[in-house]
């Protein structure tokens, strides 16, 4: 064999051994870890789910032609651009249509779950066709007033449940905005 081929076979063995405990995927418990990604200090959230085409309370896209509805929702967006540096904030709007089981008449009712303690407050409160607010939920917190305030020790769903039949339920609104820590 030629010094030259010799030392090609030497080199070629030499890169094949090197490049077989380089490889992360090789199942060898003598290689530690890969090292870990550093990963960011906070996650982005941007959601925004509208759902402009239901019909609640006798109206066609009840969201755009209710205007109380519309209002909820401008007043949480109206300083998004902001919500979006703090920590993450939330508001789900839910619709529940019940049937009286007295005189069999369905009703309908709005259900807006909030956590925005610093702007507009934490908690579930309960609407109503006119908008009028019917129901806060046992833990519901006022931003300004941090001292809870609430209707009664009873959730308001527990008692549409004992007074009537659910025809209906479908969420409307969802948004959620702004970073939130990751953990370690």
């Amino acid at each position: 064999m030629k010094p030259k081929q010799l030392f090609g076979i030497l080199l070629l063995l030499a890169e094949t051994i090197l490049s077989g405990c380089n490889r992360p995927d090789v199942d060898d418990e003598t290689n530690p870890d890969p090292p870990i990604e550093p990963q960011p200090d906070f996650t982005y959230y941007n959601t925004i789910s509208i759902d402009s085409t239901a019909t609640a309370c006798g109206i066609d896209s009840c969201v755009l032609y209710l205007p109380w509805l519309n209002d909820k929702i401008n007043t949480f967006l109206k300083d998004s651009a902001e919500r979006k540096q703090d920590i993450v904030s939330s508001m789900e709007i839910e619709m529940f249509v019940y049937m009286d089981k007295m005189d069999s008449t369905q009703n309908t009712y709005y259900c807006c779950r909030l956590d925005d303690y610093i702007r507009l407050g934490m908690g579930t409160l309960w609407f109503n066709c006119e908008g009028d607010t019917i129901w806060k939920d046992p833990g519901w917190i006022k931003s300004e007033d941090p001292t809870i305030t609430v209707s009664d020790t009873c959730e308001y769903i527990l008692i549409l449940d004992k007074q009537g039949i659910s025809q209906a339920q479908k969420t409307l609104v969802y948004i959620e905005l702004g970073l939130f820590p990751n953990g370690e």
